[in-house]
């Protein structure tokens, strides 16, 4: 680091990187189809980590046939270090360094000129879009219809806590729809074109098409629904997918589906089954009982409980419930 964003105590050895790197990789990394861990080699940034180290990491990605992940050209100040350290533009020191291959992704990718962003759509480089982030930090806003149109698989990301507060893809969706339409045009990105990045172009930044982010033969089946009722989606009914995006905020509804097999709902803390859940039961007017009123809906002991008044026009929804251990 030596100046760099990692304080000097927790930067290790390039050797000892490479070698931890590479044990990663045997130990964890599960090439086969639908897998659900693998390991990419991401030294964080070109002015985190020295040219070497990016050199011999793309050497290393290639003999393991893993992928490879950095920021690039984030904003004006990544174009200046750039020129002043290494004497030539982020894309230009990508190539340098044996990155500019469909191997590679990089984030953000918000400073490329028009020359460049033919090169790394020729070359197949991936980019992930964090709109929220470009914004809060004042980066800019990435060409990503240029860069889609180039060749680029384009998925989304949220970046880190630190410059993206809610860490939510659906929003990330909602502010690229609404970026690309402020930089190339009305007519030059719609929300099915969004829904694609969000799908499969994170597939394609993974090197996985066909396989993730579809719904098709061979797929392996990750589902999520959303559900389109209530007043909020009153006049888009003639185009959900413009619906789904252009409103809201709002979450998918659970349960989800993830590599063919029913998944948990999104607050729940045990692992679903039909039979157990974990829910707060809402008032039919949409507000929630007070927190002791939380129930565990399931098999054991049961109380049948029957709908009762709440007063004019509200009725609590029936629930069978299962007594909770007194915190006393």
């Amino acid at each position: 680091s030596k100046g760099g964003l990692p304080p000097d105590d927790a930067v290790r050895d390039e050797d000892d990187i490479l070698a931890e790197s590479q044990r990663a990789v045997e130990r964890h990394h599960d090439p086969s189809h639908g897998s659900m861990l693998q390991v990419a080699l991401a030294p964080c940034s070109p002015f985190t980590v020295s040219t070497d180290l990016m050199i011999r990491s793309a050497e290393l990605a290639e003999r393991l046939d893993v992928r490879l992940h950095t920021h690039l050209a984030e904003n004006a100040e990544d174009d200046d270090f750039a020129i002043a350290t290494f004497g030539m533009r982020p894309v230009d020191y990508l190539e340098h360094c044996g990155w500019m291959s469909s191997r590679s992704w990089g984030a953000h990718v918000v400073m490329p000129d028009p020359g460049e962003i033919e090169r790394l759509g020729a070359a197949g480089v991936g980019v992930a879009h964090c709109p929220s982030s470009n914004m809060i930090l004042a980066s800019g806003l990435a060409p990503i219809t240029a860069l889609r149109r180039a060749g680029c698989p384009v998925g989304l990301g949220c970046d880190g806590s630190s410059s993206a507060d809610s860490a939510s893809l659906w929003q990330e969706a909602r502010l690229a729809l609404l970026q690309g339409k402020l930089t190339s045009g009305p007519a030059a990105i719609d929300a099915r074109t969004v829904l694609e990045i969000s799908t499969r172009g994170g597939a394609g930044c993974l090197g996985r098409e066909g396989e993730l982010g579809e719904l098709s033969v061979g797929a392996v089946g990750d589902v999520a629904i959303w559900k389109l009722d209530g007043p909020i989606f009153a006049g888009v009914l003639d185009d959900l997918v413009e619906g789904w995006l252009r409103t809201g905020p709002h979450a998918a509804w659970t349960p989800s589906w993830v590599v063919g097999r029913l998944s948990r709902p999104a607050c729940s803390s045990p692992p679903i089954s039909t039979r157990s859940w974990l829910l707060t039961p809402l008032l039919l007017d949409g507000s929630s009982p007070p927190p002791d009123r939380s129930v565990r809906l399931g098999p054991q002991r049961p109380m049948s409980r029957p709908a009762r008044s709440l007063g004019p026009g509200l009725r609590s929804r029936p629930c069978v419930l299962h007594r909770r251990p007194s915190s006393n």
